[in-house]
């Protein structure tokens, strides 16, 4: 009987999910190709002046740990108790995983996945689950291609894509039009973004836990900046994480 040949798996995402679902399929002798359209754990830098809200143990596994030691027996981790930022946790953990042998040749950074779809079976009763999918790719230098992958793992996480603002996830009112001028995620108000928020009127939306680092930020912003305004937002009745 001729040898089956390992699945190849195509992974969408080099963040922190990402790497380590790529890692847990080499370790398993899968083929994996990691796709991410922008640099390693490209979200962690964007919000990376941002302590997490759980220890370093609970953001590497032990594959990844064991990786890094493998490959430089003397490097050193933070504590597992550790609260990081998101750029110190992506520096000494996500970056040196990313360029381990393991899986230095298989991320291809700065390569979008267009387009995710099945080839077509030669039967028409052929089971769609063995038709393996295809990919179109954009490179970095917008040059396409076709890729081939018997599973693909979606680990392009939520950061990138927010929430509308309206009831129900829907566009509010000309939401559309003013995306361009409507800053999600964490924003590093008291210092990169100072100057685009101090002395401004904002409208802080959402009462997550997000919302609750930015308006402390906010706070302190207009204890410094008199002038500033901020008007706070939440669908429900006040609660956590701030009453």
């Amino acid at each position: 009987m001729p040898k089956a040949e390992p699945l190849r798996i195509a992974v969408l995402g080099a963040g922190p999910i990402g790497l380590e679902a790529a890692l847990y399929a080499r370790a398993l002798g899968y083929r994996i190709a990691v796709y991410e359209r922008g640099e390693i754990a490209e979200h962690l830098q964007r919000w990376g002046h941002v302590k997490l809200f759980t220890p370093f143990a609970m953001n590497a596994s032990p594959l990844g740990l064991h990786t890094l030691l493998c490959e430089k027996p003397t490097r050193i981790f933070p504590g597992e108790n550790d609260i990081l930022t998101g750029r110190q946790l992506r520096e000494c953990y996500h970056l040196p995983l990313a360029e381990s042998p393991q899986l230095l040749e298989s991320i291809h950074t700065q390569t979008t996945v267009v387009h995710v779809g099945r080839s077509f079976g030669h039967k028409k009763s052929e089971d769609d689950s063995k038709r393996p999918f295809r990919l179109l790719v954009r490179d970095g230098t917008h040059r396409e291609r076709i890729d081939m992958a018997d599973v693909v793992l979606d680990c392009t996480g939520t950061f990138g894509n927010p929430n509308w603002i309206g009831d129900g996830n829907v566009l509010a009112v000309d939401e559309q039009s003013a995306r361009p001028h409507i800053a999600h995620g964490i924003e590093d108000i008291l210092a990169e973004k100072l100057e685009a928020y101090a002395g401004k009127s904002i409208v802080l939306i959402g009462d997550g836990y997000s919302a609750a680092t930015t308006i402390c930020q906010l706070a302190t912003l207009a204890e410094q900046h008199p002038a500033t305004w901020v008007i706070w937002l939440t669908r429900g009745p006040r609660g956590q994480p701030l009453p």
